[in-house]
């Protein structure tokens, strides 16, 4: 038979005991509703944790707010092309204003090829803004892409026919491509070019007054593609050089953009002979 010890019951005949007793489950009873709060506690501090956590993900993360169109042309209007291209980059879709302030502000920073791409989907969206093909064809002149150039200036032209950059900036690609006849169509729509001066190299041995005659143009004042087309035309037919050609040489000491025309000839004799 096992004996358990008996238990002293806690009344009021073992005051001593029973109320060191009572101390005990109080301060347990303490300790359990302390250490229930702080779980309470710690679970409240971890849910706020992770909702700031979440709050500031979506604000990292979710859609910027587009920029507004006046904003872009502050921007634009300070030059401050990298801060252009960082805020419109993000964006999925753009609008065609948006596209060309995107495709110049890469162009600006050198970036090409993603520059070249704006103007293009700018211009899909606005087919008849003359804008996208004249920035494209400076992306192509940029690049030495003289006929690619020329071709961006042509389409931009049909759509704006009295731009004056626009044919300004295709008489110059023509000039550059030694197309002297295609660039005064374009230069005399803007009141170019001013020649200067007219001279010969070499200077011929037929009478001058002969050869004034055949030449129609006029120094010190703007030379004109039917002018040019006339002296053309009495130069073969006096028969004096087999082969020539008209120079334009820009005056490089020049400010106002004036040129000299010079005469290339072989020429025959002085009596236009063989």
């Amino acid at each position: 038979m096992v004996f358990h010890a008996r238990q002293p019951h806690l009344t009021a005949e073992h005051p001593d005991l029973y109320a060191q007793s009572s101390i005990q489950v109080r301060k347990a009873a303490d300790h359990r509703g302390r250490m229930k709060g702080a779980r309470m506690l710690l679970s409240l501090v971890t849910m706020i944790v992770l909702l700031s956590r979440c709050l500031s993900l979506t604000a990292e993360t979710g859609p910027m707010e587009p920029p507004s169109a006046p904003a872009i042309q502050i921007l634009a209007a300070g030059q401050q092309w990298e801060e252009i291209a960082r805020l419109l980059e993000p964006m999925h879709s753009r609008s065609a204003d948006m596209d060309f302030y995107y495709g110049t502000a890469l162009a600006r920073l050198e970036r090409w090829s993603e520059s070249e791409s704006a103007f293009q989907t700018g211009f899909r969206l606005a087919p008849t803004d003359p804008r996208f093909p004249i920035e494209l064809a400076g992306l192509a002149f940029r690049q030495k892409h003289y006929s690619q150039a020329a071709d961006r200036l042509r389409q931009a032209i049909k759509l704006a026919p009295e731009d004056t950059y626009a044919n300004d900036f295709l008489g110059t690609v023509y000039f550059l491509q030694g197309n002297l006849e295609a660039s005064l169509k374009y230069w005399n729509r803007v009141g170019k070019p001013m020649v200067a001066e007219l001279r010969e190299d070499p200077e011929p041995r037929v009478s001058p007054a002969l050869l004034d005659r055949a030449l129609t143009v006029s120094p010190a004042s703007t030379l004109l593609l039917p002018q040019f087309l006339d002296t053309d035309t009495r130069l073969r037919g006096l028969g004096i050089f087999p082969q020539y050609k008209f120079d334009l040489r820009a005056r490089g000491d020049d400010k106002d953009d004036k040129f000299d025309l010079v005469l290339h000839g072989q020429e025959r004799n002085g009596f236009g002979d063989s």
